[in-house]
This record gives C-alpha cells, sequence and structure tokens, in this order.
C-alpha cells in the first residue's frame, strides 16, 4: 500500500517544478516578445481530424479557446488562422 507520505514527497516535487515551468514560459513570453503595435497581429491554432465532422472535438474546442484568449486586446488589428488536420483528397 502506498503511503500518504510517499504518495506527497512525489507530487508535491512535480507540482513545483510544473508551476516553476509555467511561471518561467510565462516571463519569457512577456519579456522576449517585443510586439509590434504598428501592423497585424496573427495567432495560429493547430487543430487535428474530428471523428465527426459535423461538430469539432473537445480538443479542437479546447485549441480555439486559447487561440481567442491569444489575441491581444491592445493591437491594433488581429487575424485568427484556424488550420490543421488531414485532409481526404479526392482522386484526379
Amino acid at each position: 500500500m502506498v503511503s500518504l507520505r510517499g504518495t506527497l514527497g512525489f507530487l508535491v516535487p512535480v507540482a513545483l517544478a510544473m508551476a516553476w515551468a509555467e511561471a518561467v514560459h510565462w516571463r519569457a513570453s512577456r519579456r522576449l516578445a517585443n510586439p509590434d503595435r504598428e501592423g497585424t497581429e496573427a495567432v495560429v491554432v493547430l487543430g487535428y481530424r474530428n471523428p465527426d465532422e459535423s461538430r469539432a472535438n473537445a480538443m479542437n474546442r479546447w485549441r480555439a479557446r486559447a487561440g481567442l484568449r491569444s489575441v491581444d486586446p491592445a493591437a491594433p488589428s488581429s487575424r485568427v488562422v484556424f488550420c490543421g488536420g488531414p485532409h481526404e483528397w479526392a482522386p484526379l
């Protein structure tokens, strides 16, 4: 049987490492990016094929929401490009 102490001894360092990685990523995204406020911003949202073509699957919906959240409200104009997923090509 796994003890609570052993489980916490594993989970706490993993959680701290994940929190540190997120903080470093957030800081780098704000610090290293020098946005050009003069032009158009573009956000590319990658997707993949949906089993049901009539509705986007959960992962594609999640990616679309993340892409929309990534749009900078201070940008003069923005474009969101949705792409990805294999296509079935018709024979020539």
